[in-house]
């Protein structure tokens, strides 16, 4: 069995969370993005169950700066260094 996990970003919701077919998702922009790639270039057009938000996204809500995350005592750029 397979189960696509498709976009949650910007979703505050988890009523709204929803295990359907991947044709009936519509407001999600990975999922739409899946649906196309799987129907074009393998011809399959449903029988993928995937967890999916029915809410339209919030928004820009943007990104926590990282020093504010480093003022507020979590890790350290030295942390996430190669």
């Amino acid at each position: 069995p397979v189960l696509c996990c498709a976009g949650a970003g910007a979703k505050v919701d988890p009523t709204r969370l929803r295990i359907a077919d991947l044709c009936e998702s519509q407001t999600d922009k990975l999922a739409k993005s899946v649906r196309y790639r799987l129907r074009t270039e393998h011809g399959i057009a449903s029988g993928i169950p995937v967890l999916f938000s029915t809410e339209p996204p919030s928004g820009d809500l943007g990104l926590v700066p990282f020093d504010a995350a480093v003022d507020a005592g979590e890790r350290s750029r030295e942390d996430f260094q190669v």
